[in-house]
């Protein structure tokens, strides 16, 4: 862990208000001078705030349509000087991605970029002319205050992170009830998510005081909320509480980046379609027995927190876990997502990220991932 890491820059104003919004100058002055880019759903139950734009573009919420390269390179930009998005996390990562061209005035492809973010700087200039606007309907991926987006190669099977300063959103707009109407299965996935964010930027080589701080009261009020709001039919104490943690995850993790539960997450969606919720979460528990010896000190808080509210003050991490896991309605074994144990040995080979894999304060080789993943077979 550096040491003299001490730093923390977040340059996105955060709105968080727990009254649902009406129109769409609920969300900026000026709509006709925005491209809207907007998940089906969302449009679907808010049509008098998606007919307020004139331009959009609307993304399938199907979980097969994460972000494609192939398809975000297709689209052509209308005359629109601003971008909002309002949507799930692969909807905003979109809004990103176009935003990327519209500052660089399209003269920038975008599989250049993710290979070399440094071809964004000319925009400087530029990008202050345009406002991004990030309005979640998901609480899991936090892309509203992160400077990066996730971008997928399906034909070549490979998953990129769209990364750089100018692509932090101008305002990030939360208004948890806009999650209202999501399916059990989407709460708890994100959720999931959410969790995952807060102990990879915890466990991080490059976490201080401040990124921790968040990450634990992310963690803290995933284990106490998440579960009510996956189980009740209705519960809106519950859904501000995650939108809540979802906001500390973004604050912490936007300056640490993800680690090695997120590098074993990308073979488990780009091979086998597991969500990410659920592919990034699911080795969580294994990972922490494998690293709590050698950083008791730096971990002790995260134990003691999950054994205040899933177990006892003998219990390990992993027991805790398993129980919270289940509370969310979701198995907690690859078997039951589609994995067979044949499969675990190329899942391995193709765990390491080299944005990912080394961030975390211990390193795990590849045979070290293969036992993690064999025990949550």
């Amino acid at each position: 862990m550096n040491k003299y890491n001490q730093s923390y820059f977040l340059p996105v104003s955060i709105l968080f208000s727990d009254i649902i919004p009406e129109n769409a100058h609920d969300f900026v002055d000026e709509p006709e001078d925005y491209l809207l880019v907007i998940c089906d759903a969302v449009e679907r139950f808010y049509p008098s705030i998606a007919n307020a734009f004139s331009e959009r573009i609307v993304i399938s919420s199907s979980n097969s349509n994460y972000p494609a390269l192939k398809n975000l390179e297709a689209i052509k930009l209308p005359a629109k000087k601003h971008i909002i998005g309002i949507g799930g996390g692969s909807v905003l990562d979109t809004a990103k991605a176009l935003f990327a061209k519209k500052i660089s005035n399209d003269d920038v492809l975008l599989a250049d970029l993710l290979k070399n973010p440094a071809l964004l700087d000319h925009a400087q200039t530029e990008r202050q002319a345009h406002e991004l606007v990030l309005v979640p309907t998901t609480f899991g991926t936090s892309s509203e205050i992160t400077k990066w987006g996730t971008i997928w190669d399906w034909e070549k099977k490979i998953k990129y992170s769209l990364s750089h300063e100018l692509l932090f959103a101008d305002r990030a707009l939360v208004f948890p009830e806009l999650a209202a109407t999501l399916p059990a299965r989407v709460i708890a996935e994100t959720g999931l998510d959410v969790f995952s964010h807060g102990l990879e930027s915890y466990w991080n080589k490059s976490s201080n005081f401040m990124t921790r701080h968040f990450a634990l009261e992310s963690m803290r009020l995933c284990l106490e909320f998440l579960p009510g709001v996956v189980q009740k039919e209705d519960d809106p104490i519950g859904r501000s509480q995650v939108a809540r943690a979802s906001v500390y995850a973004g604050m912490s993790f936007s300056q640490t980046r993800t680690a090695t539960a997120h590098a074993i997450s990308y073979p488990l969606t780009l091979f086998h379609g597991i969500s990410h919720g659920i592919a990034c979460s699911i080795t969580l528990g294994e990972l922490f027995e494998e690293v709590f010896e050698d950083h008791q000190v730096l971990l002790q808080p995260v134990l003691s927190l999950i054994q205040g509210i899933y177990g006892t003050s003998d219990a390990s991490f992993q027991t805790c876990f398993l129980k919270f896991y289940k509370d969310c309605m979701i198995s907690p074994k690859l078997r039951d997502h589609g994995v067979a144990k044949s499969d675990l040995p190329s899942i391995a080979d193709n765990s390491y990220h080299e944005g990912r894999s080394g961030n975390m304060v211990s390193d795990i080789d590849k045979n070290g991932i293969l036992k993690i993943l064999h025990n949550v077979f």
